[in-house]
């Protein structure tokens, strides 16, 4: 794996989640009855730094809400306060990021925007965010997959490596999967969290198009 570089201009949509230092974190994606939406469907957690500890922190849980002819992701913290909510609309496959409370018909309200760009093989997607730890500018990161599998996926900024992302368990064609993910200092968690969820999504969709594609062939 290329070398992971620290940013000069760290990149947020919520500033408190910033990382100072490279961090690792983990995300598990929970199999959820799909009638029970008050289920988290991933969770996303940080290793003590201790050597001696197995202690786990909790960052934040995603759950879904059904919505007709669209996605809606909710973010809480630790503690279960709300964050922000991902949003695909209704007939688009961009998904949105909006601080709660938002107006989902108004795209420019949005803090963050993040567009798959169509391959059948690998994750690929592209990434705007409105930076909260900058002036406000816009920036944007590359997500490009690394193999067939999508177990492996690297998140570019201005060419840097910023981010990547490895499934640890579990298979694409599941909808229980772990990834380890390691991110460069001044890179926020909670966008690397938004970028895991819709890479996720992204897997599952993949697998039942494929299982779908397959057929009865009794």
């Amino acid at each position: 794996m290329a070398e992971m570089t620290d940013l000069k201009q760290p990149i947020a949509i919520r500033t408190e989640y910033i990382t100072a230092h490279p961090t690792t974190i983990h995300i598990k994606q929970n199999k959820t009855p799909k009638h029970d939406s008050s289920e988290e469907d991933l969770t996303v957690w940080r290793s003590s730094s201790s050597e001696k500890s197995n202690d786990e922190q909790k960052l934040f849980s995603v759950t879904s809400e059904s919505v007709p002819f669209s996605q809606r992701r909710h973010f809480r913290n630790a503690s279960g306060l709300p964050l922000f909510e991902l949003w695909q609309k209704k007939a688009g496959v961009t998904w949105f990021v909006h601080l709660p409370g938002g107006n989902e018909t108004v795209s420019s309200e949005s803090i963050a925007a993040i567009a798959p760009r169509w391959n059948p093989f690998k994750n690929k997607l592209d990434v705007y965010v409105i930076n909260a730890a900058g002036v406000g500018d816009e920036v944007k990161l590359k997500v490009r997959g690394q193999d067939l599998s999508r177990s492996r996926t690297h998140v570019y900024c201005n060419g840097a490596l910023v981010m990547a992302a490895t499934r640890t368990s579990g298979h694409e064609s599941v909808d229980e999967n772990e990834w380890k993910v390691d991110l460069a200092g001044g890179m926020d968690i909670s966008l690397a969290s938004v970028i895991m969820v819709v890479m996720a999504y992204m897997l599952h969709i993949t697998a039942a198009s494929l299982y779908r594609g397959c057929g009865d062939t009794r």
